[in-house]
C-alpha cells in the first residue's frame, strides 16, 4: 500500500474552505463584539489526522522505525503545506485574517520555519515560494494545522486515534456506546450510521 497524496491534498483543501465557512457563519452569532473581533483577527482553523496506527499496520511498519518516522514527517509536512496553500488561494477572494499585517508571515516566517526542513513531499523551494506568495497574496487563516485529541472522531470513523499506537484491541463498538450514551437518541443513531458506513467502506477520514 501507499499514501494517496493527491486525495489527501484534495481533502485538505476542501477542509480549509469548509472550516473557514464555519468561522464566517458563526461570526455574527457571537454574544459579544469582542469575541467576534478576536476570531476575525486570527481566523484559526485546525486540520489533523487520526488513524496513523492503522496506516502503519496496513503498510507493515512499526512505531520507531526510520521508515515510519519519515512517513509521519512527510504527511505532516504535506498537510501543513497544502492547507496553507489552500488558505492563500482562499485569501484571493476573501481577504486575509485581520491581524495579517502584524503577523510573523510578514517577516518570512514560513521560509525561516520550514524551508530548512524539506521532506519527500515538500521541497525547500516550495516552502520559499509559499512564503513569497503569502507576503504578496496574503493568507486567510493564521493557523491551519494542530495535533488535537481525536478520540471521539476515531470512534465514529472506525480507526485508531490521533498519531498514537493501539493500546487496546477491545471492540470499538463498546467505546462508541459508552462515549455517546449521554447524547440524544437521534444523534446517537446518526453517529452510529456514519460509523457503520465508515467501517464497511474502510475509509479513514
Amino acid at each position: 500500500g501507499e499514501v494517496n497524496y493527491q486525495e489527501l491534498g484534495r481533502i485538505a483543501s476542501n477542509l480549509v474552505r469548509y472550516l473557514d465557512n464555519i468561522i464566517e457563519y458563526n461570526l455574527d452569532r457571537y454574544i459579544d463584539h469582542s469575541s467576534k473581533r478576536v476570531m476575525s483577527m486570527k481566523r484559526k482553523i485546525w486540520i489533523w489526522v487520526c488513524g496513523v496506527a492503522d496506516m502503519f499496520i496496513k503498510l507493515n511498519m512499526s512505531y520507531g522505525w526510520a521508515e515510519s518516522i519519515q512517513l509521519a514527517t512527510d504527511i505532516t509536512s504535506f498537510l501543513n503545506y497544502q492547507s496553507k496553500r489552500a488558505s492563500v488561494d482562499l485569501a484571493r477572494t476573501r481577504w486575509p485574517f485581520l491581524a495579517f499585517g502584524e503577523s510573523l508571515y510578514m517577516f518570512d516566517y514560513v521560509q525561516e520555519r520550514y524551508a530548512s526542513q524539506p521532506t519527500n513531499t515538500v521541497s525547500s523551494d516550495q516552502w520559499k515560494q509559499l512564503n513569497n506568495d503569502i507576503k504578496e497574496l496574503w493568507i486567510r487563516n493564521s493557523n491551519t494545522i494542530i495535533l488535537p485529541p481525536t478520540w471521539r472522531s476515531s470512534l465514529i470513523f472506525w480507526t485508531s486515534q490521533q498519531i498514537e499506537p493501539i493500546f487496546s484491541v477491545l471492540s470499538p463498538s463498546w467505546f462508541v456506546h459508552r462515549s455517546l450514551s449521554h447524547l440524544p437518541k437521534h444523534i446517537q443513531q446518526e453517529i452510529t450510521n456514519i460509523w457503520s458506513i465508515a467501517r464497511l467502506t474502510n475509509e479513514v477520514v
